[in-house]
């Protein structure tokens, strides 16, 4: 039993997963807070692998082993990074349960789920913010993925919102991206991850719906400083902006429809800013609109030479915060009232998409980089 142990964790700690998978009895079961079932070797493969995905670099170190019959009870200590590097650390315990042939014949993974997703939510953190003189500079900062927006992005906007509403010292707010664009919306590995069942996918677009209403309901004006791609969420991040400011770089779409999607926070708000033709010109055919486009459409108020954006945001800024603040947030009140009417509405059209095959292969074929087959 040990010897299998000690090849289980060789064979984890050394990305072999196929050597792992084959410890298991043929019929064998692995499973683990939030996560369906795995049964036989190639679904538990497959489910290492989309770990190392999540966890480019990892490491679980045993600390205690209590056998008992043919179970075997591990405490682990694991250490990894995440695909930006953000190191990660946590407890679990490895219940191996084994057969009459010494082949695994079901592994339980048990771990504190709450917390993990807290440290998962806090080493992902993408969203940094600076005070000066009133105005709050808050950057989408994930450069090495062009500010792609992971599941625990929607909750930062959801406790950055509240932090800056509390904020006596912020009286406007400026969104900008690092790097060399705003944002090019949710990010696409991070869908493929959301666990089966129209239930998880439901709470999953709650949660980011649930962001950007947070950032639509600050009682403090926002300005988005848009600079080469505003794709997705990132366009759409824009529309629960008060202002919007663009450089003559910034390129402005909402492709979901090319994963067999729509875009939620788009379905919602997008009509208080775009007309009838030009959502439905966006939505259909998912063809991105250049600054100048994106300003006779409604999403942009003021189109500036390239790398002007933030300047141009900072006048504008600075302007808002020289007005009555209460009159400010009163009028901002007033103007966005009723407008998240249709959220539940479209929670759960997303959900059945994100449930149904098109949204699979679109999943797909963004991963092995093809056309997608609808």
């Amino acid at each position: 039993m040990r010897a299998v142990l000690d090849a289980y964790f060789d064979g984890i700690n050394s990305e072999r997963y196929d050597e792992v998978a084959a410890l298991f009895a043929p019929d064998g079961e692995l499973s683990a807070p939030g996560v369906r079932t795995r049964r036989g070797p190639e679904e538990i493969a497959a489910y290492f692998r989309m770990v190392l995905a999540r966890y480019p670099v990892h490491h679980d170190q045993p600390t205690r082993t209590v056998i008992a019959g043919s179970t075997a009870t591990v405490e682990i200590s694991f250490t990894g990074e995440l695909e930006s590097g953000a190191p990660i650390t946590f407890e679990a315990v490895d219940v191996f349960d084994f057969d009459e042939q010494g082949k695994i014949s079901k592994l339980v993974t048990w771990y504190d789920s709450h917390l993990v997703r807290s440290k998962l939510a806090a080493a992902q953190r993408m969203l940094t913010t600076e005070v000066r003189d009133g105005i709050a500079w808050v950057k989408l900062d994930r450069p090495d993925k062009l500010n792609a927006m992971p599941r625990s992005f929607y909750g930062e906007l959801v406790q950055t919102a509240a932090k800056l509403a509390r904020d006596d010292a912020v009286k406007v707010v400026v969104v900008h991206g690092a790097g060399r664009c705003f944002s090019v919306g949710g990010d696409i590995e991070d869908f493929g991850r959301i666990p089966d069942g129209i239930a998880a996918k439901r709470a999953y677009m709650r949660e980011a719906l649930a962001g950007f209403r947070a950032f639509d309901e600050l009682p403090k004006p926002v300005v988005a400083a848009v600079h080469g791609h505003a794709l997705g969420g990132g366009c759409e991040l824009t529309m629960v902006c008060d202002i919007v400011v663009a450089d003559e770089t910034a390129r402005f779409g909402t492709p979901e429809a090319g994963v067999g999607l729509v875009p939620g926070p788009g379905m919602v708000r997008g009509l208080s800013h775009v007309n009838l033709h030009w959502m439905k010109y966006m939505v259909l055919t998912g063809l991105p609109l250049n600054a100048e486009e994106a300003r006779l459409a409604g999403l942009v108020n003021t189109v500036v030479p390239e790398g002007q954006h933030l300047a141009e945001a900072e006048r504008l800024a600075r302007a808002i915060a020289s007005r009555s603040p209460l009159a400010v947030s009163v009028g901002k009140g007033i103007l966005s009232k009723g407008a998240w009417e249709s959220q539940e509405q479209v929670a759960e059209s997303i959900a059945l998409l994100q449930a149904g095959e098109d949204f699979a292969e679109g999943i797909e074929a963004f991963k092995q980089r093809r056309t997608p087959e609808f």
